[in-house]
């Protein structure tokens, strides 16, 4: 009965309430005056924001150079596990999804990824992939840098890959023996899919 009584006070139309004509006027000036005076509020508070915004630039630069030493630290210690870095991707879904098995034979040859964040924070951050000699390519550093121009649009730049010969993976179309054609993705045993392809 209650949810009846409901269903019949949303359907019938809004009351609106009258307004006095003469009270209609003498609240336009006065609502001019609110809004004005909200306006400077807002831009006080936009103010305030923007030094809570510079305060905590501060704050976060300041712990992000403590950070540092342990950062490295735990990255020398990282690189002495072998494989690291291979079997953490491949336990990441999305990341091992998207690798074939020429691309995860790079990764035995990764030994460090650091993320390093530009000294403003904002404007961008580099992703630095260090490497051990591999038959690959001759780079022992790859770097992927990521910033934010003035206009918020965001931009890339990379390290220019120094292949080895033959060794290209980003130009190599399979069919010799014994290789493994790029973007040949392998079974990986996941649920409602077939291991013959």
């Amino acid at each position: 009965m209650v949810s009846a009584k409901m269903a019949n006070a949303q359907a019938s139309p809004r009351k609106m309430p009258k307004l006095d004509a003469t009270a209609d006027q003498n609240t336009n000036g006065d609502s001019q005056d609110i809004l004005e005076q909200i306006d400077l509020i807002q831009t006080q508070l936009d103010s305030l924001n923007d030094q809570a915004s510079d305060e905590i630039l501060k704050v976060e630069q300041k712990y992000n150079q403590m950070r540092k030493p342990h950062y490295k630290k735990r990255s020398d210690l990282i690189a002495k596990i072998q494989d690291f870095w291979l079997n953490t991707f491949m336990n990441h879904p999305q990341i091992a999804a998207l690798l074939d098995e020429a691309e995860e034979e790079v990764l035995r040859y990764l030994t460090q990824l650091t993320v390093e964040e530009t000294d403003d924070i904002r404007s961008g951050y580099k992703i630095i992939f260090q490497f051990k000699t591999n038959p690959f390519f001759e780079n022992t550093q790859l770097v992927k840098e990521f910033s934010m121009s003035e206009s918020g649009e965001m931009g890339t730049t990379e390290t220019k890959i120094s292949w080895k010969p033959g060794m290209a993976l980003t130009e190599k179309s399979g069919g010799e023996k014994g290789k493994v054609k790029v973007g040949a993705k392998r079974d990986r045993g996941l649920p409602g899919k077939s291991g013959s392809g």
